[in-house]
Order: C-alpha cells, then structure tokens, then sequence
C-alpha cells in the first residue's frame, strides 16, 4: 500500500509541474542513452563503465555541463554572428559532448557530417524527449541567427547549439534564481559580471546581445 500512494503522490507532482518537470523527465530518456553508448563504447575501448564516469547520468539542466568565455577584445563580436560567438567561445565537457554527439548522429541520415534545418529541429527535440516544442527551438535559432534553409550545420555548431539551449532553458526555468550548486563558474562570473560595462562602445546585434544576457 505504500507503495501506491508514493507512486500515486509522484504522478499527481509530476502532472502539476509543467515545462520544468517534462524537461527533467527527458532525463530518463538520457539514461537509456547513456547506458546503451556506455555499453558499445565498453566493446570498442575495452573501458568499463568504473573507467568511464562521465557516461553515468541522464542531461540535466544545469550550467556545469559547460562553460562561456569572452573575447579579449570585445570588439570582435561586432563582426559574428550570434552562432559564431558560441561554436568559438564555448567549452563543454566530455559527457555533455557524448550525449550532444548521440542526437546529431541519430539526426544526420546521409552521414555527411551536417544536418539541415528539419534534421537539426528533429535533433533538438530528441535531446529533450520531445518536452521542448518546434516553436521553442525555432525561437533559440532565431537568437542565433541560424536561417531555416541553413544546411551547413556541424557537428561543432550542434555542440555549441545544444550548450546554448541548456542556459537558454535553464534561464527560464529558473527565473534568475541561483545557489551554490547552479551559480556559474568563478571564470564565468569574472567575464559575465560587468557586462553592461564590457559591451560599451561596441556594435553588437540586438541577438547578440539577448544570448550574452542568457549566459
């Protein structure tokens, strides 16, 4: 009997929670993933799952998955795209890279190394197990300047993609909010802290400026 009433109490939660809980239930949907890659790449490397850590674990939205920097010379983001910005400035970790990898290549269907518009659409849902709907992934590649008949995504610019919609979700999920286990990197603080101040006197698109708030 306790059983059912905790099961019962956990679909009454899950059902009254919206946008949050769906992208937290993709986390199940991650695991499979997961394991199943963790079991190939045993097969192919010889490495247990002890070995290799970084596999264990469903996408979760958080902002250590990967980490933004800024130029030096801010100047430089007057001449790039939103899309540029991030494929350049963006560092992710080995484990986000492997479940990123896993969606583009299910994605890519002629196995060229690139996705068109429908194949990237497709790719970015999948990462979230459908929680996410094409109008809100439309809305992030409209930020990123990226055109619907685009047909030169890269594996890297999917990297960089799927990094930004974390933040982009985490951002409006989490209204500001922050403690010590989601507050940004020392390194990112120092560089996203002023801001406001970096970005005077330089020309920058009003996209460009939206993804550097979301960051």
């Amino acid at each position: 009997m306790r059983e059912i009433d905790r099961t019962l109490s956990t679909i009454s939660y899950s059902s009254a929670t919206g946008l949050n809980d769906s992208l937290q239930a993709s986390s199940f949907e991650g695991q499979k993933i997961t394991e199943n890659y963790e079991e190939e790449e045993t097969k192919r490397t010889g490495f247990n799952s002890e070995t290799r850590a970084w596999l264990q674990g469903p996408l979760s939205l958080t902002r250590k998955g990967c980490r933004f920097e800024l130029p030096m010379d801010m100047k430089v983001l007057e001449n790039m795209t939103p899309l540029e910005y991030i494929s350049t400035y963006c560092r992710i970790n080995n484990r986000r890279k492997t479940l990123f990898r896993h969606y583009f290549m299910k994605n890519d269907k002629d196995k060229d190394g690139h996705v068109n518009h429908r194949e990237l659409l497709k790719a970015m849902r999948d990462l979230y197990a459908q929680s996410i709907t094409v109008h809100q992934v439309n809305e992030i590649l409209n930020m990123l300047d990226i055109a619907e008949k685009s047909k030169t995504i890269t594996l890297n610019m999917f990297f960089a993609i799927a990094a930004f919609s974390e933040r982009f979700f985490y951002s409006f999920l989490n209204g500001g909010t922050e403690d010590e286990t989601t507050r940004r990197t020392v390194l990112e603080e120092t560089d996203f802290g002023a801001l406001k101040w970096k970005l005077e006197g330089c020309n920058v698109s009003d996209n460009m400026k939206s993804v550097l708030s979301i960051l």
